[in-house]
């Protein structure tokens, strides 16, 4: 490696910069005025729960999958009638890109005494692929007056179409979002 200190805080920022592009931020909304440790079993909201029409059902019931596991890990118990609070969530689709997997850069380097210039082009082997953003939604209610208490919000990707993938991006997203429920104050 280089003991350039400018091609080493290039680096830096770079990474940097590539690491922030990967998170997606939770956003979060919540009433401040709920005693969330009271919270202790939960049921779904079914006919309010869901994904839009442009969303595979699949990935609806994984979501809601994913959901019941951080819960139950959570210690909290889903019932099939009343409940300490009611859950509902939304996944909604937001934008499909094709990434036809060709590249083409230019790049300009330079030593001590020699300047370089190069070009790169890339070619698409094995076709293009599709991505699709989603928006999670996931709601918590309050289990005797049905008020909306607590909200989080996430997009995420999913990588292709395979069940494995659409899975662990799903699981990462609910655990993101449900890390920050209940809010600390």
């Amino acid at each position: 490696m280089t003991s350039n200190p400018v091609f080493r805080g290039l680096l830096l920022v770079a990474a940097l910069a590539l690491a922030a592009c990967q998170q997606q931020p939770v956003s979060v909304d919540y009433n401040p005025d709920t005693a969330f440790d009271r919270y202790q079993s939960y049921a779904w909201l079914a006919e309010s729960s869901g994904a839009g029409s442009d969303v595979e059902p699949l990935l609806a019931e994984r979501v809601q999958r994913a959901v019941d596991e951080v819960m139950e890990r959570r210690g909290h118990v889903r019932q099939s009638g009343e409940a300490d609070m009611l859950l509902r969530y939304y996944l909604v689709a937001t934008a499909r890109t094709r990434d036809q997997r060709s590249r083409g850069s230019i790049g300009v380097g330079g030593g001590r005494s020699h300047v370089g210039m190069g070009i790169s082009m890339g070619f698409p082997l094995g076709g293009s692929r599709v991505k699709q953003r989603l928006q999670l939604t996931i709601d918590v209610l309050d289990g005797d007056s049905e008020r909306l208490v607590w909200r989080g919000v996430r997009e995420l990707a999913l990588p292709d179409n395979r069940p494995d993938a659409s899975r662990a991006a799903i699981q990462r997203a609910v655990e993101d979002t449900l890390s920050r429920f209940p809010p600390s104050r």
